[in-house]
């Protein structure tokens, strides 16, 4: 099992623990469940589950990024998630609540982050998943969110999770990490590398260990201070042999 884990390079602590709670699921003979995982560890869990592990998920959201695993001793199991849906309408017109605002507020109760799944913001309204176990505590106190009062109640309804994202092209010179965090953030090869080697940059949701990893299609990279992004394709080659690539910008 040590050298299965070891697979999964920079997330073997990350590996450690969920092949723990899938162990311990099908030896107790009941249902674990994970807190909300981003795409990423997501991965590394189903990866990790196989075809011999069963397991379902759940975001609260339909087609949600952050989810809740359910580890499940045997197949074709009922699963109630722990997973609450909180709505707040607030008026847009007044100020405008970001993603940022939103997560800062609830982050600054304490509230750990797999504790709180997908936020998003649409129709002048605030939606987020949180664990059931937080959810009568933050309805009490997430009153204001910057200079807008709002209040949150539970939410039954179905949410349809939409992004905003913008598309643009870069001109790199390969499809090394550090070629395409300096492309994407306009930044110098080597202040590229320093945010790598700090662990600013996550692929996948995954810590980056590397800069001379190459950069796949559909990878989602997300740069501390500069944003998130989904690298698409090569578009095409220039004369002078660099790359321009597609890339989907995150609003």
């Amino acid at each position: 099992m040590k050298e299965y884990i070891e697979h999964f390079k920079g997330a073997q602590e990350l590996a450690t623990r969920l092949m723990d709670q899938i162990q311990m699921s099908q030896r107790q003979n009941r249902v674990i469940f994970t807190p909300f995982l981003s795409v990423g560890e997501g991965n590394v869990l189903t990866s990790l589950c196989g075809k011999e592990h069963p397991y379902k998920c759940n975001g609260g959201f339909v087609d949600a990024q952050r989810c809740c695993y359910a580890l499940l001793p045997y197949e074709e199991m009922d699963v109630e998630f722990p997973i609450v849906l909180l709505k707040a309408k607030y008026r847009s017109r007044f100020e405008n609540l970001t993603h940022r605002d939103v997560l800062g507020a609830f982050l600054n109760q304490g509230i750990e982050r797999e504790k709180i799944g997908d936020i998003l913001i649409q129709d002048d309204a605030v939606y987020i998943a949180v664990m059931e176990s937080i959810s009568t505590f933050l309805i009490g106190q997430i009153t204001k969110i910057k200079h807008t009062t709002l209040s949150f109640v539970p939410y039954n309804g179905i949410v349809q999770y939409e992004q905003a994202y913008e598309l643009h092209q870069y001109n790199v010179s390969s499809l090394r990490m550090d070629a395409i965090v300096s492309g994407i953030c306009h930044l110098s090869r080597s202040k590229a590398v320093s945010l790598i080697s700090s662990g600013l940059v996550k692929v996948n949701d995954l810590p980056l260990e590397t800069s001379s990893a190459l950069c796949h299609n559909n990878s989602t990279v997300s740069i501390r201070g500069y944003g998130r992004f989904q690298f698409i394709e090569v578009k095409h080659m220039t004369k002078k042999n660099r790359f321009v690539i597609e890339v989907r910008v995150f609003c």
